[in-house]
Formats: structure tokens, C-alpha cells, sequence
């Protein structure tokens, strides 16, 4: 039996830490992409019928709400049923609309480590587009893809000033 979206920040805490990092302090941004990959993998229970249940994305830039630092963002997103939530009411209409999870570990970088290399161009925002294939090797060849996109590699060879681990409702 899967292990219950609701657990999914565990999950992947306990990769990270496999793959010696931890939420708060990696040190090793491949490490880190290596522990998310395993995770994208994994299958979760308790998601509504759609077949676009389970979705990732990763972003990369600068945005407001990061201090327009560069950062490098590595979501899956979970559609859930709307009694699924974590603070739902068991006695709720089952038919009510889903609801959307996203569980997302955000690596800021130093603007003087981000100025020692050029591939970061502007740092104007961008993403790989959500993903709906589900685990399995397709899944695992789109995640491959996205780490030969030149932002993307040139972060994953910083080391990050910040981040974080957040599951929350979208």
C-alpha cells in the first residue's frame, strides 16, 4: 500500500537526508536534485481519480518573494479530495471539488556565487512546464531532461545561501 500524500514531507526529508542534506541546510544542490528525483518516484495514496493527480515542476529565477535572489525550486503537486486535507472534516461531501497540495524545496543563491558563472543569463524567471507522467521511467527520463537546461546545471553547481521545505495548499 502507498504511503498517504500527507506524509510526503517526511518522505522526502528522509531522502534528503540519505543523500546527506537536510530541508534547511543543503549543502549539495545534486544531492539534493538526486534525493527529489528518487522521490518523484515514489507513488502517493489518498489523490483524486485524475490522471493529472501527481504533477512536478521545478522553476528557476528570480522572483519577489525570494528577494528577487536567484533560486531553484523542485515542486511535486498532489490533487486530493477535498475531505483528504489535512484539517478536513471526515463528514464533508466526498464530491466536493479536489484540492491542490504542493510539496516544494526551494535552494536561494548568493548573488557573488551566482556572478562566477555566465550561464545564468537576466535570471529571468522560468520552468520546465508541470509534468503529469506518472512514476515510472518516463517520469524519470522528463526529470533528466530538465537537468541539462543551462540555469539549471549552473545551480546545481552553486551552493545554496538558503532553503526550505514547505507542503502547502496552492
Amino acid at each position: 500500500m502507498a504511503d498517504s500524500w500527507r506524509t510526503s514531507a517526511d518522505v522526502l526529508t528522509r531522502l534528503l537526508l540519505r543523500h546527506g542534506c537536510t530541508p534547511d541546510a543543503v549543502a549539495d544542490p545534486r544531492a539534493a536534485w538526486r534525493a527529489f528525483g528518487e522521490f518523484l518516484q515514489i507513488p502517493f495514496g489518498g489523490l483524486d481519480q485524475d490522471p493529472d493527480s501527481d504533477a512536478f515542476i521545478v522553476e528557476w529565477g528570480r522572483y519577489s518573494w525570494h528577494g528577487h535572489r536567484l533560486c531553484l525550486s523542485l515542486t511535486r503537486q498532489f490533487m486530493v479530495a477535498e475531505t483528504a486535507g489535512p484539517d478536513s472534516d471526515p463528514n464533508s461531501d466526498p464530491n466536493s471539488d479536489p484540492g491542490l497540495w504542493q510539496i516544494e524545496l526551494t535552494m536561494v543563491f548568493d548573488e557573488r556565487d551566482v556572478a562566477r558563472t555566465s550561464n545564468f543569463g537576466d535570471g529571468t524567471p522560468a520552468d520546465s512546464g508541470f509534468m503529469f507522467t506518472p512514476p515510472g521511467p518516463g517520469r524519470q527520463a522528463e526529470f533528466a531532461a530538465i537537468e541539462r537546461h543551462p540555469q539549471v546545471k549552473a545551480a546545481l553547481g552553486l551552493r545554496p545561501a538558503g532553503c526550505g521545505l514547505v507542503l502547502e495548499r496552492v
